[in-house]
């Protein structure tokens, strides 16, 4: 389904962001990286998207 493609690339994003996406603290796109990353982890926090159960999905 759509939901398990968007499960399984979360963790991927993240990777990406914390890896490749490196700017300094006080630019744009710092702050937009960074924006982007809280959400992440807020979905995560908020439990919005539970773990990938590989027998259903």
């Amino acid at each position: 389904s759509a939901v398990c493609y968007v499960k399984a690339a979360f963790p991927h994003i993240l990777e990406l962001l914390n890896t490749q996406f490196r700017y300094a603290k006080d630019s744009d796109n710092y702050r937009y990286t960074n924006s982007l990353k809280n959400l992440i982890y807020n979905v995560y926090s908020q439990r919005c998207i539970p773990p990938i159960n590989e027998e259903i999905e």
